[in-house]
């Protein structure tokens, strides 16, 4: 039995009160546990370091990726989870992790925008130059 399946019977014991806990513990274990579970917070926060920069992003799991844009300062589109926002000094940027790419489509504070796309293929460490670097 994993950990994910594990944290479920507690959160199903604590619901249903069969743990002994006074009410007030049992609703603050749920609220925490069904945040833990359902709402964000997931393994990758406790989970293995990222792959090595050099490594192509098609080497690295969707939540590897997912955590490096979160450490890139990237806060995901809570309607569309492709869709990823990020904003710099000079321009904002919407990100969206596509099928074979990132597609990047930047907007400068002087109106204009531009649109990239950056193949898996290539390495995070070289994605993340292009995309977050002036």
């Amino acid at each position: 039995m994993g950990w994910a399946d594990q944290l479920r019977l507690l959160v199903d014991e604590v619901k249903t009160k069969r743990s002994g806990l006074p009410i007030d513990k049992v609703l603050e274990w749920n609220r925490l546990l069904t945040f833990v579970l359902f709402d964000g917070f997931s393994a990758r926060h406790l989970a293995m370091p990222l792959p090595p920069a050099t490594t192509p992003l098609y080497n690295h799991p969707l939540h590897a990726i997912e955590r490096w844009l979160e450490d890139q300062g990237c806060t995901r589109d809570p309607q569309d989870v492709e869709q990823w926002f990020c904003e710099r000094p000079g321009w904002k940027a919407c990100l969206r992790l596509e099928e074979t790419s990132i597609w990047v489509r930047y907007t400068y504070p002087d109106g204009n925008t531009k649109t990239l796309s950056f193949p898996y293929s290539l390495s995070r460490q070289d994605v993340e130059q292009a995309i977050f670097e002036d």
